[in-house]
């Protein structure tokens, strides 16, 4: 087992994604763009773009570094290395998480000082915001577990829709719980108890999407 292996699978990754990766976050940076400086109409939009830039971004990442080498057939070969299925698992997991999570953690940023910074943005957003993008990354890490462990490209685009329409229903959920929504006006930072929770749930499932990608990899005895 090599570990010279393990790195250069994950440089392997970033610079093959190098410049989408740089796309969807200058994507993300547009969008920034559009919600500190445009009227309520490109606030609006803005923020359905960097939702849809995320989600994008974690489909290429995963389609690309994951699905696609199964489709070209280069799995077989990287098995033939001398790696451990565990050293695959987490070059895998290292390259895709530091593709997303940088792009993510930029734009993330970018939001949170948008809502403190732009005059008239109510700062009570910050948990709804928080919360909106905890459950973007802890539907990414499931979308990447669910590939690394499948290798199947109808899983992965299932596990895309099955997201986006759980999205759609936390954000019907969220404005239906009075002590959440009742901090979306106000002018300073709210965390309480009920959002809290949530942002506690969406950290537990990408810990344990982490954990059963091991367990399901290890399983493993054929990669061909």
């Amino acid at each position: 087992m090599s570990t010279s292996i393990v790195q250069r699978l994950i440089s392997k990754d970033w610079y093959l994604l190098r410049k989408p990766v740089l796309g969807y976050v200058g994507g993300g940076i547009v969008s920034l763009m559009l919600l500190q400086f445009g009227g309520a109409a490109a606030f609006n939009f803005g923020s359905i773009l960097i939702i849809t830039v995320l989600i994008a971004l974690g489909m290429h990442v995963v389609m690309a570094t994951v699905v696609g080498e199964r489709i070209e057939q280069t799995l077989p070969f990287v098995m033939s290395l001398p790696i451990s299925i565990a050293q695959y698992t987490l070059a895998k997991i290292l390259a895709n998480a530091t593709l997303f999570v940088g792009g993510w953690l930029i734009i993330s940023l970018g939001v949170c000082g948008v809502i403190l910074f732009r005059e008239g943005v109510p700062h009570g957003l910050i948990m709804l915001s928080t919360i909106m993008l905890m459950y973007l990354l802890a539907s990414y890490f499931v979308l990447l577990a669910v590939a690394v462990t499948t290798e199947s490209m109808g899983a992965t685009i299932a596990t895309v829709i099955a997201s986006n329409i759980l999205l759609n229903m936390l954000m019907y959920a969220l404005s239906n719980v009075p002590s959440i929504k009742s901090t979306y006006g106000s002018d300073r930072v709210i965390w309480n108890a009920a959002g809290l929770e949530v942002i506690s749930v969406e950290a537990a499932v990408i810990l344990l999407a982490l954990a059963l990608t091991f367990i399901f990899q290890a399983r493993k005895t054929d990669f061909l």
